[in-house]
């Protein structure tokens, strides 16, 4: 199922940014203006930062800020980003008016950071720490899925937003880049949120009860035997 902003959140966002930058008298929406490029990116997971660490490590939960998965023997956090870029170009309206249609947007939706908390026992034993990364893998790999597809679904959705934005007038050339500025950064935190909740659903799917019952079988049931034991 696609999800994108709907048409209700669409406009109460567009009122609230004339609300902040509400110009002194009432003009017509811009014309004539030039076309703009929307270019919308994926921000891969970085390379993984791993750590040894004691099992209260393990039983810390994630900042509001981080997206968790956790195991047993493991503990890994990431942090979704979202972040934009525009280069404005204003355009004078025959009222006196000005509209910013920016040459150029860029926007990106990933992750900035990715750890892995795995217990001492666990990464002490090559076969073990092998295996707890090969799953580690399974979710960078599904993370990085996961946005190419939103970044799919929402291009539409940021366009139509972009145009919006567009033909907005505003009094003067500072004014017009501040709706810009707060209309995406309103837009990104929408979009940002629905991100999250997708990369939520997909870390469960890798931690199916299958997936989870194999991996506690592999190095001759090792992982098995260390977290019936407790020992790490």
């Amino acid at each position: 199922m696609r999800v994108h902003l709907n048409r209700t959140s669409f406009y109460a966002l567009l009122l609230a940014i004339v609300g902040a930058c509400p110009l002194r008298s009432a003009v017509a929406a811009c014309t004539d203006l030039p076309p703009s490029t929307l270019r919308l990116y994926t921000i891969n997971v970085p390379e993984l930062e791993e750590w040894r660490v004691p099992a209260d490590v393990l039983n810390r939960e994630p900042a509001t800020d981080e997206l968790g998965s956790r195991h047993t023997l493991m503990l890994t956090t990431s942090d979704v980003v979202a972040l934009f870029e525009i280069t404005h170009r204003i355009v004078p309206q025959a009222d006196g008016s000005v509209c910013d249609a920016p040459d150029l947007v860029r926007i990106g939706f990933g992750a900035g950071r990715r750890s892995a908390y795995l217990a001492r026992a666990a990464a002490a034993d090559a076969c073990v720490r092998q295996q707890m990364l090969a799953h580690e893998a399974d979710h960078t790999r599904r993370f990085n899925e996961t946005v190419d597809h939103f970044i799919d679904e929402q291009q539409g959705s940021l366009r139509r937003g972009m145009e919006a934005l567009k033909h907005m007038p505003a009094e003067d050339a500072e004014m017009a880049k501040a709706r810009w500025e707060a209309g995406l950064r309103a837009m990104m935190t929408e979009a940002k949120q629905q991100l999250v909740r997708k990369i939520r659903t997909a870390n469960a799917e890798v931690d199916g009860a299958a997936t989870l019952a194999a991996l506690a079988e592999a190095c001759g049931g090792k992982i098995r035997r260390l977290q019936e034991d407790g020992a790490f």
